[in-house]
Parts: C-alpha cells; sequence; structure tokens
C-alpha cells in the first residue's frame, strides 16, 4: 500500500479511464502511435511528432530512470496531510516518454538522478490501482 495516501479518483474521460483500466490489469500502458511509432503519455487524442490519429495502446516494461524529483512537505490537499513527506518524480522510461510517478520504498537521500527504477502497481481500492516507482 502507498503509505497512508488518502484515495482521490482521477476525473473521468475516456483516455484517463482506459490508462487506469490497464492499471487495474497490473499493466503499464501507453499511447503508441501506429504511423510513426512514437511513444505517448499524458494520454492523447493526436500523437505530437506526426500528428495521426491513428494511436493505440501498447504495454511498455515499466522500466525507467530517474530524471528529476522532489520531495513534497506540504500536503497538495487536505486530505493528505497524513502522506507527507513523500516522493514525486519525473520518471523516463526504457520506451521514450517521461511520467510523472510516485516513488515508494526510497528514501529522498538515496535518490541520484539516472537511479534505474520499475513500475509496479498499487491496488488502492479494489476498483482501482495507481502506478507508482521503485528502485530497480
Amino acid at each position: 500500500m502507498i503509505d497512508s495516501i488518502t484515495f482521490i479518483a482521477p476525473a473521468p474521460s475516456k483516455l484517463a479511464d482506459e490508462f487506469y483500466s490497464f492499471a487495474q490489469e497490473g499493466k503499464l500502458c501507453i499511447q503508441q502511435c501506429a504511423d510513426c511509432q512514437t511513444y505517448h503519455h499524458i494520454p492523447r487524442e493526436r500523437c505530437a511528432d506526426c500528428g495521426s490519429f491513428d494511436l493505440g495502446w501498447s504495454q511498455v516494461s515499466g522500466l525507467g530512470t530517474l530524471f528529476s524529483w522532489t520531495e513534497t512537505s506540504t500536503p497538495p490537499l487536505p486530505s493528505l496531510q497524513n502522506d507527507v513527506p513523500f516522493i514525486v518524480a519525473l520518471i523516463e522510461l526504457k520506451e521514450g516518454p517521461r511520467m510523472i510517478g510516485r516513488l515508494v520504498g526510497v528514501a529522498n537521500d538515496d535518490l541520484k538522478v539516472g537511479q534505474p527504477l520499475k513500475a509496479r502497481m498499487e491496488r488502492l481500492t479494489p476498483e482501482f490501482s495507481l502506478t507508482v516507482f521503485e528502485p530497480a
């Protein structure tokens, strides 16, 4: 479990719902353009590289490296008051795009740029799982 994080569901949308449904199945899937093969995250309607609307979902390795991070000591929402501090990171996935996620299982002082990380799915409720990252 992610420490004592208080669950707040993301706003529903077709693309977000698809992304989170894969997470619920234990898979990290991101969009890939069928025309230029570029991977994308955050989900979108159109390829940012070639403009194609032919985007599908591909399961990716879940492996990446730490690009940047911050330790959050001020809760972004009052309901997260008991969860701080926690680490929010920018992870460069092996497949190319960068993804923001919560780091677990590692202290702020033990982090370094380029550190290998791996994704795992954290079940927050019976209906919702979230991608978190930990040292590989």
